[in-house]
């Protein structure tokens, strides 16, 4: 089961307007070596909404302390297709999403990337979207831990 192999944790539930200012679930990376969210969406509205997008780490499952931090990420090339655009690396001040376009990005943040950063005694990662235009924009975020270190067995809860 990909359960076994992924931890699959809640990121901002399917929402008819996920163009907001809002930041996910924060995560412990203990769970895993690399976290992924995968922010999907939609069209909607008079199609200009838009987000920048962030990775922020923290001292606490509270966001206590939360810094923004480098990541990297990709896009769905045609938004109902399966194929991916190159791997882009991000700095932290994020990266912005499309308007009028229906899509996926997958935002990925490596630990030790965190750590190369300077950022230390922040083990709990989140994804934050602002919101840039004001306009419907339907989606929603899961969040995936790769490579869980207890993988085929009951894996340890990373929400606390």
């Amino acid at each position: 089961m990909l359960s076994e192999n992924l931890i699959i944790a809640p990121g901002a539930a399917p929402a008819g307007n996920i163009n907001a200012t809002f930041t996910t679930t924060y995560l412990h990376v203990r769970g895993g070596n690399f976290v992924n969210w995968l922010y999907q969406h939609g069209t909607g509205g008079t199609n200009t909404g838009r987000q920048t997008v962030t990775v922020v780490a923290a001292q606490d499952n509270a966001g206590t302390g939360a810094v923004a931090v480098p990541f990297r990420n990709r896009k769905k090339t045609v938004g109902n297709s399966d194929q991916w655009g190159p791997v882009v690396e991000v700095a932290a001040t994020g990266f912005q999403t499309a308007a009028n376009e229906t899509t996926i990005y997958e935002v990925e943040v490596d630990p030790a990337v965190i750590q190369g950063a300077g950022v230390t005694g922040r083990p709990w990662v989140a994804l934050r979207s602002t919101q840039l235009v004001a306009d419907t924009v339907p989606g929603a975020v899961v969040a995936l831990v790769q490579d869980p270190r207890f993988a085929g067995q009951t894996i340890p809860t990373i929400l606390t």
